[in-house]
Parts: structure tokens; C-alpha cells; sequence
């Protein structure tokens, strides 16, 4: 086995920072003896001057404009939490840890293409969700989080882990405060130097956890964890570093959920139908903006197109504090089958892209497809129904005959010359006669004998005659 750690040095300040495009001074606070210090800030607020523990008036009157925030476990945890989700699509096991993720990645190497092309993938989409991070991998998960902590380092063999730990220092281990305390007044200083103190002595003056975490450090005994179980249900906010109505700051950090949502759902091989898009406001009830795909999607950068168009024509009634995403409908998506001669290099848009694009532009309402529903009488036997969707089938028998392409939305009267109807021309039958006769329940009863016929050119013409002798003209063959 072969693990990942990803470690997150910076999570209580990106739970707030990830919505913003540009840079800002950020701080986040925490109570310290009494006063609120800085405990966080990013790097545009040190280069300002403001440092890890300075007090929150003096940081204010060094830079005015600093944003601060009070920590959130609660939000620090949630994130986390959805992270992981994210990271299914890496690994089937992910565990969560105080302040990072382990994943086991023996299994998905061969998927990958090896160790170096998931750790660039993962690095890349990583970069683009906004977060900073660091990674480990070795062969135990205590290792790889330790290797996370220290700023990152390989290991591909349990042999080799020993030299590997040596220049740890002691920060980088999951050592109990007392315990860690208690190694520096004795002048341990690394995981070198703890590594060759006797496990006995360890015990009695430490308790039996420290020989056995460095036991499971070094892969000797087993490390059991819990795996991580993600919701059913997808639902993300992130908060805007300030009230915006601008579309561009909205699709800013509306495309980094939705990027967590795409991984979310091609960890379990599924696509949104059904997509809500929430902007809270301050004092209103949020915006919703729904997305109703024809085809399920796990692609973030289509979805969030489809967001822009929306967005086009969308008026807001108050400035946006926070943008949220929920699928509210998912399906299993089918697997692509590629083609083993000649493999695709470049693709077109898919058939259901153009009505999705035209729906978002121009209204749900303004486009649809033609489906059939169960009536013999040709002019009832269809509705508008929404891209992509299915309609009843039409009832048995009414295909006996050739349907026209083009049907006249009111029969056209035709006159009769020599008992031969004619249009542009007298009209040679062809084909005939269907009898069609329903509708009695309704009150729009129809008996109507159709014909296939055609003019001099060729053409072909779908008309039908009334008991009454009548010729109508109802449709044209294309």
C-alpha cells in the first residue's frame, strides 16, 4: 500500500479567502490571554507588516484596510469534510485528520499512469479549488501525514522510511503535548534522534502510546483508520471577501464549487441533471438559479458556461454576499467507448450541448422538442415537450400509413375538378385510403379517409377526404 498525505497549513484562512479573484489582506483572529491576536494572515497582509500574534488594534493601524475574520472550526470542518469527498475520485479509501486527508494511492497508480502523473493532477486541480498545500507520500499513513507536515517528500519503500524520517523534527509528529514537551527538556530535538531511544523506556515514562504511534510510524504494526463515508447529497457555499452584483466576481468562486462538485460526482461515477445555484444576500431571500440539463453532466468548465449565460440576463434585486451550489438531481453517467484505431483528437459539442446553451441564453420556457403522445388524430398526436425528455408512445396502428414531415397547423380546403382534387394542379392518388376515425369522447370526433398524392413535378402531398365528398390538404412529404 502506498499513501498520500495532504496537509492544509492554511485552512482557517482559505474557508474564507477562496471566493476572491484578487488578492486582499485577510487575517483570521482567535482570543489569546484575553485579547484577540492575529492568528493567520495571508501573504498580502505580511508584506503590510502584520505578523502571527500581533493584536488586532495594532494590525488595524498598520493596514487600514485588513479584512478580518473570527476562526471556525465548524466551517474549518465542514470543508474538510467536502475536500474528501473531493478526493474520491483519487483513492476509494480517504480518511480525515485534524488538519489534512491521508488517501491510500497503491490502488490507483496504474489508473493514473504512475505516481508522478497523479501527484501533477492532483496538484493541479488542487491549485485550481484555491487551497495551499503540501503532500507526503509513504508507505504508512502516519508517515505520509508527518512527510505533509515537514513540506512534502516521497517514499516508496518501508525500508527506506527510517532515513527518510530522520531530519523531522518533532512538530511534524502526532506526539501528545506532554510527551513532545517532555523529548525537548531531554534535548530530543528530530525524529532521528527519538527513533533510537529504547521503546521500554519510552513506555514507562511516556505511556504506552508513544512506542506504539512510532511503531506505526515505521510501518511495524498496523494503523487502522476510519474511512471517510461522503453524503448522498452535494451542497457547497463559499463567502465573497466583499458584496458584489458583478457577474465575473460571482463565476469566480461559483467555478471552484463546481469544481468540488464535478470531483464529488466522478468519485461515484455520476453527473448533475439538476443544478441550483444559491446567492444569499443580507436582508432578502437568496437567488436561485436552476439548471435543467438534457443530459447529465461532470463537467465543470460546460456547467459553469451554461452559469454565464444565465447570468447574461439575470437582475439582481441586492448585492451578493456568498454563493452557494446544490445537485439537486444526479444520475449515473455511461461510459464513453473509445475508438481503437483511430482515437479522437479533437471533439465537437455533443447534441444536447446546443438546446442546454440555448435554454440558459434565452429562457427554459423558449425551447423544447417534439415528442408524440397516444391520438390517432394527427393534429392532436404531438406536444412540445423539454429537450431530451421522453413522451408517451403513439397508440397502436396509428403508423399503418406515411406520416408527412410538415403538417399544416388547419387543413386546407381543396377544390375539385373532374372528381380529382387538385392543388397547383390536379392531384394523382398514390396511396389510399387510411381510415382514420376518433375522438368521439372529446367532442372533436374526426372520420377522415388519407391519401398519399402527388402534382405533375412530383411532389407529395398527405390529404384525406370527408364523408361529406370534401378533399383537404393536411400535410407535405418532404
Amino acid at each position: 500500500m502506498l499513501w498520500l498525505g495532504l496537509q492544509l497549513p492554511a485552512l482557517p484562512l482559505q474557508v474564507y479567502g477562496r471566493g476572491a479573484s484578487e488578492p486582499f489582506p485577510l487575517a483570521v483572529v482567535e482570543r489569546q490571554a484575553g485579547r484577540e491576536r492575529v492568528s493567520i494572515c495571508n501573504e498580502t497582509a505580511t508584506q503590510a507588516g502584520v505578523i502571527h500574534g500581533m493584536p488586532v488594534a495594532t494590525a488595524q493601524a498598520i493596514l487600514p484596510a485588513l479584512q478580518l475574520r473570527a476562526r471556525n472550526p465548524v466551517l474549518e470542518n465542514r470543508t474538510l469534510n467536502r475536500l474528501a469527498g473531493w478526493c474520491g475520485q483519487y483513492s476509494s479509501f480517504v480518511a480525515i485528520r485534524p488538519d489534512g486527508l491521508v488517501l491510500e494511492i497503491g490502488a490507483s497508480l496504474r489508473l493514473f499512469k504512475g505516481l508522478e502523473a497523479l501527484l501533477l493532477r492532483l496538484h493541479a486541480d488542487l491549485t485550481g479549488l484555491g487551497y495551499r498545500f503540501q503532500l507526503g507520500v509513504a508507505p504508512t499513513p502516519a508517515s505520509a501525514i508527518a512527510l505533509a507536515r515537514y513540506g512534502g517528500g516521497k517514499v516508496d519503500r518501508r525500508e527506506r522510511l527510517p532515513a527518510a524520517l530522520a531530519g523531522l523534527p518533532l512538530a511534524c509528529l502526532d506526539l501528545e503535548p506532554n510527551a513532545r514537551d517532555g523529548l525537548r527538556r531531554m534535548g530530543i530535538r528530530d525524529c532521528d534522534a527519538l527513533l533510537r531511544l529504547p521503546s521500554d523506556g519510552l513506555a514507562r515514562r511516556f505511556g504506552p502510546g508513544l512506542p506504539v504511534y512510532l511503531e506505526r510510524l515505521l510501518g511495524r504494526c498496523a494503523d487502522p483508520l476510519a474511512p471517510y463515508s461522503p453524503p448522498e447529497r452535494f451542497a457547497a457555499q463559499l463567502s465573497l471577501p466583499a458584496e458584489s452584483d458583478q457577474s465575473e466576481a460571482l463565476l469566480f468562486p461559483l467555478r471552484r464549487l463546481l469544481l468540488e462538485l464535478c470531483g464529488f460526482l466522478r468519485a461515484r461515477q455520476r453527473g448533475v441533471s439538476t443544478l441550483e445555484v444559491q446567492l444569499f444576500h443580507q436582508r432578502r431571500a437568496a437567488t436561485c438559479v436552476s439548471l435543467n440539463l438534457v443530459a447529465a453532466s461532470a463537467d465543470a468548465e460546460y456547467l459553469l458556461g451554461l452559469l454565464r449565460a444565465r447570468f447574461e440576463s439575470l437582475e439582481l434585486q441586492a448585492l451578493v454576499l456568498e454563493v452557494g451550489v446544490s445537485a439537486v438531481r444526479t444520475q449515473p453517467m455511461a461510459a464513453e467507448n473509445g475508438d481503437l484505431f483511430h482515437p479522437r483528437t479533437t471533439g465537437g459539442e455533443a447534441v444536447h450541448q446546443l438546446p442546454e446553451r440555448l435554454r440558459a441564453r434565452i429562457g427554459e420556457q423558449q425551447v423544447g422538442s417534439l415528442g408524440v403522445q397516444p391520438d390517432y388524430r394527427p393534429e392532436l398526436a404531438w406536444r412540445q415537450t423539454p429537450p431530451g425528455k421522453t413522451s408517451a408512445l403513439a397508440p397502436s396502428g396509428s403508423a399503418a400509413g406515411p406520416r408527412p414531415v410538415w403538417l399544416l397547423p388547419r387543413p386546407r380546403l381543396l377544390r375539385v375538378e373532374e372528381g380529382r382534387p387538385c392543388y397547383q394542379g390536379c392531384l394523382d392518388i398514390l396511396q389510399g385510403p387510411e381510415r382514420i376515425e376518433s375522438g368521439w369522447w372529446d367532442g372533436v370526433d374526426v372520420q377522415r379517409d388519407y391519401y398519399v398524392a402527388a402534382d405533375a413535378s412530383g411532389s407529395r402531398f398527405w390529404i384525406y377526404r370527408e364523408p361529406a365528398g370534401d378533399w383537404f390538404l393536411h400535410g407535405v412529404f418532404a
